[in-house]
């Protein structure tokens, strides 16, 4: 997301364990993890994401409508996403693509190395003497 500082980790030329530095723009968003993650059991509509989202504070995200709306029509616009309009109602429904669930999985694994990341740097904090 636009705005948004991600680190990633950067190979040094020994080959050593390596160094963070910020991610290019288009990395990872903790927004659209969890938006893409909400949406692979089923297909919500836009109010539906952002109360599902609102009720997990322990996510670390503050994601009101005016971050939710933009986001997912960004993702529609590159495929991550289909949407449809429900007659009779203002709803529009939001659910993967094929490459939606391909960008995912691509997330989780990519947090799953960031917390690999934290949880070295953690193990090697020692209490001051």
């Amino acid at each position: 997301m636009a705005g948004s500082l991600d680190w990633v980790r950067v190979s040094t030329n020994e080959g050593a364990v390596g160094r963070l530095a910020p991610a290019p723009a288009d990395s990872f968003a903790l927004e659209e993890f969890f938006v893409l993650g909400i949406l692979r059991e089923h297909e919500m509509y836009g109010l539906e994401i952002v109360r599902s989202l609102s009720a997990h504070p322990d996510f670390g995200i503050h994601s009101g409508a005016g971050i939710i709306y933009p986001l997912l029509k960004t993702l529609v616009k590159e495929g991550t996403l289909r949407s449809r309009r429900v007659h009779g109602t203002p709803r529009t429904y939001y659910s993967l693509t094929e490459q939606g669930k391909e960008r995912f999985l691509a997330l989780v694994k990519r947090w799953a190395s960031i917390n690999d990341a934290v949880q070295s740097l953690a193990a090697d904090t020692r209490p001051p003497a």
